[in-house]
């Protein structure tokens, strides 16, 4: 058969596949236990709030943080243009814009945790309390 050609495949039998069972080993209470485990597993995260995130990603564009939600967000890169030096595994403060954008994205932003983080907080204070 030359690499143009193309060769006919059976049409796939889902309704046999499915019969398969996957999952179907499980007691009711099994099942509920597991999705409890898993449920365990995701932390509460709350919109408008600063959290720790693990940097699991780096492209020329974004920043992907793992902050224990559901889904990994995204950071726009140029929100870390002073740390030249990240790494994967860094540790970064967060702001939590949104849980879910309309494309299912946890939205993040680290230039917003300036001003309400912790760091935020007490760079502020300092700022207040001598009246700069």
């Amino acid at each position: 058969m030359s690499k143009t050609q193309q060769r006919e495949l059976p049409a796939f039998d889902w309704d046999r596949a499915d019969n398969k069972g996957f999952g179907s080993g499980y007691s009711v209470d099994d099942h509920s236990r597991m999705l409890e485990l898993y449920d365990n597993t995701l932390a509460v995260v709350k919109e408008k709030e600063v959290v720790m995130g693990t940097v699991v990603g780096i492209t020329d564009r974004e920043v992907l943080l793992n902050i224990g939600f559901k889904s990994d967000g995204i950071v726009p890169a140029s929100e870390f243009r002073d740390v030249p030096e990240l790494k994967m595994g860094d540790e970064i403060e967060v702001y939590v814009e949104s849980q879910e954008d309309p494309n299912g994205q946890l939205v993040l932003s680290r230039r917003k945790t300036k001003n309400v983080g912790l760091n935020g907080f007490w760079r502020n204070f300092r700022l207040a309390s001598s009246g700069v």
